[in-house]
């Protein structure tokens, strides 16, 4: 079911492209929030800051197709950071959920909207992968 066997070529170990790919796109999240303006609808910027992961998976897929199987799996540390935030706040999603969509802990969207921008990119990474994969195969999804 998961392909989990990592090649890469001679350019990059896996741990550095691991380690590039995990700093990258929280780094990348926060260049386009200082790049777009925030607006009082925060929690819909919010929402468009976690998909920043989306072009990243693009852009690493076509242009560093080698990094693709490590980067599948960039969300495992960031969620286990999610997971304990939420158990701070009573351990319910709601409570939690009406802290980050509605902008009134700014310090703390700073590290949630990154970690939410790396499990859309893994995610996404892995989606890409597996439908070019298929393609070049012949086989459509």
């Amino acid at each position: 079911m998961f392909d989990t066997n990592v090649q890469l070529s001679n350019e990059a170990s896996p741990g550095w492209a691991f380690i590039a790919q995990q700093l990258g796109v929280p780094v990348a999240t926060w260049v386009v929030w200082l790049l777009v303006p925030n607006t009082p609808e925060a929690g819909f910027w919010h929402f468009l800051y976690c998909l920043v992961g989306l072009p990243l998976a693009l852009l690493i897929r076509v242009t560093q197709p080698d990094w693709a199987g490590v980067g599948m799996w960039i969300w495992v540390a960031p969620t286990l950071v999610l997971l304990w935030d939420i158990e701070s706040r009573n351990g319910t999603v709601r409570n939690w959920l009406s802290v980050v969509l509605s902008g009134r802990d700014p310090v703390g969207t700073l590290v949630r909207v990154p970690i939410l921008a790396c499990e859309v990119y893994s995610f996404s990474l892995f989606v890409v992968d597996r439908w070019m994969s298929s393609t070049k195969k012949g086989v459509t999804p």
